[in-house]
């Protein structure tokens, strides 16, 4: 039973005995759970003045902190990684709630501890994916780059070799074009030469007929003189 500051003793040695009287004649009821004075020593206590429910309460709360000190005891955490002060009066239900809540928190750390290393191992995971990805992107990148200049050298290549095969075209072109023309010109020349050589021979039998004609004339005038 607590004592001095906060207790139920009296200092006065009767009163005082028959509180422990009263204290060690109490019993659990079962239906309520809570600690009772048996019949005559409660009878007594109460005829004397004493506040039985108080004694009941002040057992029920050391019996209740004996079975929490003793389950602080049997397990690895002290008052304080239970977050109980020093000569705080507890229950075992307090006890099994503050334990229950620090395994709690420990393994929410855990987790958190886990999550975070495998946070970390997935963002190593992606960053080397990344770098992965980068250097296949770039090297993608460079494919068809390359690809990219030597269609764009091809395609000058072929520019300029079709500008040259136009360009020698159009000159072929141009050169048959004049000698088409000159053709023309000469056959033309050659035609006019042509009609000029008929006429001219055309003139040459008229006079030749008129020659032989006059020749003929002048045959039958000759032989009419010799007659």
């Amino acid at each position: 039973m607590a004592e001095g500051k906060g207790g139920i003793k009296t200092g006065n040695f009767l009163t005082d005995w028959m509180i422990d009287h009263v204290n060690s004649g109490m019993s659990r009821n079962p239906e309520t759970g809570k600690m009772e004075a048996g019949f005559l020593s409660g009878a007594v206590g109460g005829a004397l003045g004493l506040d039985v429910d108080l004694i009941g309460r002040t057992k029920e709360t050391n019996i209740n902190n004996t079975a929490a000190s003793d389950l602080i005891e049997g397990s690895t955490y002290t008052r304080e990684d239970l977050g109980f002060k020093p000569g705080q009066k507890l229950t075992p239900s307090q006890v099994k709630s503050a334990q229950k809540a620090l395994e709690k928190r420990k393994e929410d750390a855990a987790t958190l501890k886990n999550d975070e290393k495998l946070a970390g191992i997935r963002k190593e995971g992606y960053t080397e994916t990344s770098k992965a990805l980068g250097a296949q992107l770039a090297s993608q990148e460079l494919t068809a780059s390359t690809a990219l200049q030597s269609q764009q050298n091809q395609f000058a290549h072929t520019s300029k070799e079709g500008a040259l095969q136009r360009r020698h075209d159009m000159e072929r072109g141009d050169k048959r074009d004049g000698l088409s023309l000159q053709m023309q010109v000469m056959q033309n020349d050659i035609s006019e030469k042509r009609m000029d050589y008929d006429r001219e021979t055309r003139s040459m039998d008229k006079r030749d007929r008129m020659i032989a004609t006059l020749m003929s004339g002048l045959g039958s005038l000759g032989g009419a003189f010799t007659l």
